[in-house]
């Protein structure tokens, strides 16, 4: 029904959806013995934003909040090994 209520959107990126339309699906964490190509790819893409520091932090945490996730869940993930976007 309509209730004469008016939205409006902003998006402070070019594009409506941001990098969220560059989402594909998928969750990035690696495994604890691989854990080099994930730390240089994310410093990688973040360019000079990247903050090396943090961004170690993410990568060691990756597995671990994968394998929490799946014990609150009870989700089984595919492991799949690529690149993401």
């Amino acid at each position: 029904a309509d209730r004469g209520a008016k939205i409006l959107l902003l998006d402070k990126m070019p594009r409506v959806g941001g990098n969220s339309a560059k989402a594909s699906s998928g969750i990035n964490f690696s495994p604890p013995d691989d854990r080099n190509q994930f730390l240089n790819d994310t410093l990688s893409s973040a360019a000079d934003a990247g903050n090396h520091k943090l961004s170690e932090i993410i990568v060691k945490e990756s597995y671990d909040t994968i394998n929490w996730f799946t014990n609150r869940t009870g989700i089984i993930w595919e492991e799949t090994p690529g690149l993401l976007g």
